[in-house]
């Protein structure tokens, strides 16, 4: 039936006139979702944009309908679904037996993912890598805009090992986004109450456009997360560069250019930025990762800014960095204002690491469990008893079959997201959204208290880009017991640290093989917004759409989002990948 329908708005759609058999034929769909056609319905009258976007819908219905997963069961009673048949073969072949991989198996599995290209950047014009693989149709918000902190995360764990001359130019182009707001950035400083309790727009941009890099007027311009992974990435580019004289990013001869100059600008601005506005205080507001309603006491927010201040007080003041290039550096980054006084520089450290202490373990002020505490983590920044608790209330909040939560309610991405004007929540078709609103993701006040009405209880979007970042987390957590037990001489000790290690190794296994599961099929498939998916790669998020089963019936089912590729999504895989390798060499025999 849906099929017959789409030909028939197809044929509709170039000009030939439906049969009064194709229009009941067209009818009768509207009536199997659900929609009161009444006495006198013609679809043909819909108009041309409503009927493309139905057409669309219906596409997505018929080929999510056929969209197969492999559910397998792991030793332990465990079960993963994945949607990449050849992934699924691996993981019976090379770890369901007792859910760990050898290094052999684990090898060809990055064998495969090397042969699809899946960590292949797609890079622009001006160095940065894209968002994500959407077209500008689909949704020009993503196609269009680059995100401050999506670079520096794809730039810092992806790019700069395929390609440094790109992640150069993408240090060049943040930095030439942030002094290009020099005269926002100086108001605050002069004026921090303007972060406090100005407009939506008054403070930095952290999105701009990747082909003009003309900065976004939309999204509200409190996250701070951002802009302290942007700080902490000049920094840390700067020090690995010159301290050692390396030159892993820049070469010597670079720290005359006037793009370099724009580096140390922003450094000195940003820095100024953060202590001007005391962003350790519980009062601070930020709207964190997910950029919706602005809240304060961020865990991550925190994390991230005073992570950035401590890699500034390595550039400043640390000796051993203390060669030509770095003096040149440490005067230049004076001269254009930065924080000189080290006892303050050390003063925000302590004051960002009580906060944390202090906010722990709730990730903010909207919500306790929020997955962006698993950064936290990641960066080793809680001690192991409080990295190991965290991550179990993370989990038991919010990890789901195909990814994870954001966070419990969240309606971003909720069930139909990209067919508001044609399909509700429960599957029934419509004609226009119930509000004339289509929300997005920056949706805040009212705007997100109508949001939330699209959501169907307990299918929200589960996302993938966090699921990886728990390979990292337990990573970190793991290799500080082994120091821990390597340097211990107490036989008791001893044993209790390896069993814990043991036990934590089998959880940074599950999450390789679950990040793994969430590989896309190498097939032909159709992202939730009906476009034709791209094979072997990581999306953004699995979502809910309506399809219907063999016997008939209406249902939601999980498929890759619209947002398929996410650099940031494939960025954490290869960190990762990486990470796990790794460690295979050190806890094979656990």
């Amino acid at each position: 039936m849906i099929n017959d329908c789409v030909k028939i708005i197809e044929s509709f759609l170039r000009g030939k006139a439906p049969s009064l058999k194709a229009k009941n034929r067209v009818e009768g769909l509207f009536r199997f979702f659900g929609f009161d056609t009444g006495n006198s319905f013609d679809f043909t009258s819909l108009g041309e944009k409503y009927l493309k976007k139905l057409r669309r819908t219906l596409i997505t219905i018929q080929k999510a309908s056929g969209y197969n997963k492999i559910k397998i069961t792991l030793s332990d009673g465990k079960k993963l679904t994945v949607n990449n048949r050849a992934i699924a073969g691996f993981l019976k072949k090379y770890f369901i037996a007792d859910n760990k991989f050898s290094a052999g198996g684990f090898a060809k599995i990055c064998g495969y993912l090397e042969k699809y290209k899946t960590f292949a950047p797609v890079i622009d014009k001006n160095g940065v890598v894209v968002t994500a693989g959407c077209s500008e149709e689909d949704n020009p918000q993503m196609a269009t805009m680059q995100w401050h902190s999506d670079s520096v995360w794809v730039a810092d764990l992806w790019l700069r090992h395929f390609d440094k001359t790109a992640c150069v130019r993408t240090i060049y182009t943040l930095a030439g986004i942030y002094t290009k707001q020099e005269e926002t950035l100086e108001s605050i400083i002069s004026t921090p109450e303007r972060h406090h309790r100005g407009k939506k727009l008054d403070g930095p941009a952290h999105i701009f456009n990747k082909d003009t890099l003309e900065l976004d007027t939309s999204f509200n311009r409190r996250r701070l997360e951002a802009h302290g992974l942007a700080f902490g990435f000049f920094n840390k580019s700067i020090v690995s560069s010159f301290s050692t004289g390396k030159y892993t990013d820049f070469s010597a001869t670079e720290i005359y250019n006037k793009k370099f100059a724009d580096i140390l600008k922003s450094i000195s601005l940003l820095c100024r930025y953060f202590n001007a506005i005391e962003f350790y205080k519980d009062t601070t507001v930020t709207t964190g990762n997910w950029e919706e309603q602005p809240f304060c006491r961020s865990m991550w927010d925190t994390v991230s800014v005073t992570r950035a201040y401590e890699s500034y007080y390595e550039l400043m003041f640390n000796s051993y960095c203390n060669n030509s290039e770095i003096r040149i550096i440490r005067e230049k980054i004076t001269e254009y204002g930065g924080i000189t006084d080290k006892k303050r520089i050390k003063d925000l450290i302590d004051k960002g690491r009580d906060a944390v202490s202090n906010y722990y373990p709730d990730e903010n002020s909207a919500r306790a469990r929020d997955v962006s505490s698993v950064f936290t983590v990641a960066y080793g920044w809680l001690d192991t008893d409080q990295s190991i608790e965290l991550l179990k209330l993370t989990e038991d909040a919010l990890l789901s079959e195909h990814g994870i939560k954001r966070y419990k309610n969240d309606s971003y991405l909720a069930p139909n997201f990209w067919h508001q004007e044609t399909m509700d929540k429960d599957g029934v078709l419509r004609i226009g959204s119930d509000t004339g609103k289509i929300f997005v993701s920056n949706d805040t006040g009212e705007m997100l208290e109508e949001r939330q009405k699209l959501l169907k209880e307990n299918f929200e979007a589960q996302w993938v880009l966090p699921i990886p970042v728990f390979v990292k987390a337990y990573s970190v957590i793991i290799n500080k017991l082994h120091k821990q037990h390597s340097q211990t001489s107490d036989d008791g000790e001893k044993t209790r640290l390896k069993k814990l290690i043991s036990e934590l190794w089998l959880k940074e296994n599950y999450f390789m093989a679950f990040t793994l599961s969430c590989l896309t099929p190498a097939g032909k498939y159709v992202t939730a917004n009906g476009s034709p998916g791209q094979t072997c790669t990581f999306p953004e998020a699995y979502e809910a759409v309506t399809i219907i089963t063999e016997d008939g019936r209406k249902k939601l089912r999980y498929i890759p989002g619209a947002h398929t590729s996410l650099a940031w999504s494939v960025a954490n895989v290869f960190e990762a990948v990486k990470c796990f390798k790794k460690d295979l060499e050190t806890f094979s025999d656990y």
